[in-house]
């Protein structure tokens, strides 16, 4: 390993803001409803509603961040904190995720610090609209194989709560 100390990678500013207004005109186009906008943090959330089969509908919240390299989401499905844990449902709740991210084209299934489970985005701000509008119906699709698949496996009782609102970023 070097001794050296690696440089840390310098942000384009330029192309930084021009990410964030490409992303931002990609959401406005899709007509997505209750945007706001973090200009200082360069992102952007949004709600995103789910309806289970039986018309219950939560709000899940969606993070979309902007870099000069990438346009990313991340959309929160599930609190760790909210459901009854044990060493067997965190195997098998992790199992299914990954065996999803394994199976399921343009669905990456991830967790954060504290288990909270997520899917996520990510593509390069040159793609075109029509490439952002595929990679977030695989973010959409993601969230229902969620609910219906894995939750449904998982827990005999399927957690339906809002993440909107809820989750400091």
């Amino acid at each position: 390993m070097s001794t050296q100390k690696q440089e840390e990678r310098k942000v384009d500013l330029e192309k930084l803001k021009k990410n964030y207004e490409i992303c931002g005109e990609y959401l406005k186009k899709m007509d997505i409803k209750d945007l706001n906008e973090d200009p200082e943090n360069k992102s952007y959330m949004i709600p995103l509603k789910f309806t289970f089969n039986d018309g219950f509908e939560i709000k899940l919240k969606t993070i979309f961040r902007v870099t000069d390299r990438f346009l990313m989401a991340k959309c929160l499905l599930l609190f760790y904190k909210d459901i009854t844990r044990s060493i067997d449902i965190d195997i098998k709740l992790n199992t299914l995720l990954l065996r999803a991210n394994f199976d399921l084209f343009d669905v990456t299934f991830s967790l954060d610090n504290e288990n909270n489970v997520f899917v996520e985005m990510d593509i390069i701000p040159s793609a075109n609209y029509e490439a952002f509008e595929d990679e977030l119906k695989g973010l959409f699709y993601g969230i229902e194989f969620f609910f219906n698949n894995i939750m449904v496996e998982v827990f005999k009782e399927i957690k339906r709560n809002n993440t909107y609102g809820r989750y400091i970023t």
